[in-house]
């Protein structure tokens, strides 16, 4: 459960940095904050984004799950990206998953 926490704490940090670094890109509403869960919205022009953490429960990733879906496109349901952590995600894996994800939504180049 620690190394839970500290990427918990880790994520809130990455948030921060978002928000100052991208403010005017994008707005970042932050819905739950737990102990043992975050949710995130992230809005641009063209995108909205969820970053959710969470330590249990039935889904497709271990901790951290990132979908991004294309406001311009009729089907909002349809990703236009993701990323799920796995059992075998590092911290960094974790972390340029989620900046690969914030650069596809702001339309930066990787």
């Amino acid at each position: 459960m620690v190394i839970f926490e500290n990427l918990i704490c880790q994520i809130k940090l990455w948030a921060c940095e978002i928000n100052v670094k991208y403010g005017e890109k994008i707005k970042i509403e932050h819905l739950i904050d737990e102990k043992y869960y975050l949710h995130y919205n992230m809005e641009t022009k063209h995108y909205l984004a969820e970053l959710v953490v969470s330590c249990d429960g039935f889904r497709p990733y271990r901790y951290v799950e990132f979908v991004a879906f294309d406001l311009r496109k009729e089907d909002i349901l349809s990703y236009a990206y993701c990323y799920y952590d796995d059992e075998n995600s590092t911290e960094t894996d974790i972390f340029n998953g989620l900046n690969k994800g914030i650069a596809y939504i702001i339309n930066e180049k990787i």
